[in-house]
Parts: C-alpha cells; structure tokens; sequence
C-alpha cells in the first residue's frame, strides 16, 4: 500500500509530498509502538 502511495505521488509530479507523507508514517509507527510497548517511557522522553 505504501509503495503505491509513492508510485502514485512520483508518477503525478507530486514528489513534493514525499516527504510529509513519511514524517506522517514514522509518527504513526511511534505513536503505535508507543502505544503498545513496554518502551513507551522512554519514547515519551523524546517527546
């Protein structure tokens, strides 16, 4: 699904979003790690 997203983003010159849409990810991945890990403590540090 991800790699379409970036397929679709490149093939309609909107390479531009690349970016915001894997900050948008990599908050995602944390957020869910955070939610359900035993690490959340030290994620909450960074935060």
């Amino acid at each position: 699904m991800i790699k379409q997203l970036f397929a679709y983003l490149w093939q309609n010159r909107l390479w531009w979003l690349v970016p915001a849409v894997i900050v948008f990810i990599v908050f995602g991945v944390l957020i869910t790690v955070a939610s359900i890990s035993p690490v959340s403590p030290f994620l909450y540090v960074l935060f």
